[in-house]
């Protein structure tokens, strides 16, 4: 099932950071004729233990009218260890991506704490938090 596109327009770190996948919007400045713009994130760091900047050194360049696949690959700038991959599909003339996928999956991280104590139900548990996402 599509989600419907809502009214506003995002920011491309807005878009990246608070979405789930499956979520198709209109991206201020998305430009045909022009490289993707790709933002520091703000994102959870499970080797720092915290939330750091993620940089990325990908770009796309968005033709006129084509749609564009893309994968961004981002990397915490703390560590330089922590990755997360965007798949993105990229509508350059209606200025609309739509998020195919990310890795790691979506979603506020599990505490080491609640794994610990899931024991032999934590892969049970992690699958139903993915499809609450």
């Amino acid at each position: 099932m599509q989600n419907q596109v809502p009214k506003e327009d995002y920011l491309m770190s807005k878009f990246l950071e608070t979405l789930p996948p499956n979520n198709r919007v209109k991206i201020l400045n998305l430009k045909a004729e022009s490289f993707l713009e790709t933002p520091t994130l703000q994102l959870h760091c499970d080797n720092c233990n915290g939330v750091r900047n993620f940089n990325t050194q990908d770009s796309a360049y968005l033709h006129y009218s084509y749609i564009e696949k893309t994968y961004l690959i981002y990397k915490c700038s703390n560590c330089k260890e922590q990755i997360k991959i965007y798949s993105l599909l990229i509508f350059p003339k209606e200025g609309m991506i739509y998020k195919l996928g990310e890795y790691p999956t979506f979603g506020p991280p599990t505490p080491a704490k609640l794994i610990n104590l899931l024991g032999a139900e934590r892969e049970t548990f992690l699958k139903g938090r993915r499809c609450e996402n």
